[in-house]
């Protein structure tokens, strides 16, 4: 049995949307386990969504903007 990795798709505001076309976010999902409007903007804060998705991540998908990886959003 086969599992798809889970990833969280972390980049600045708006960068998803040009970044990805409506095939593109179907073939992104076909490949991971992600929810490709779960987009964040920081790694650390009051966002529960992005906590939960974030803790569950095996892979991020960055781009422009990316909120930085500190040693406490990798703990």
């Amino acid at each position: 049995m086969t599992t798809t990795p889970t990833a969280l798709l972390a980049m600045g505001p708006g960068i998803a949307e040009r970044l990805f076309t409506p095939v593109q976010r179907e073939r992104l999902t076909a490949l991971v386990d992600t929810d490709p409007a779960l987009v964040a903007h920081r790694l650390t804060g009051p966002d529960p969504g992005v906590a939960a998705a974030l803790a569950e991540a095996e892979l991020l998908i960055t781009c422009w903007g990316a909120p930085p990886l500190t040693a406490d959003v990798l703990a």
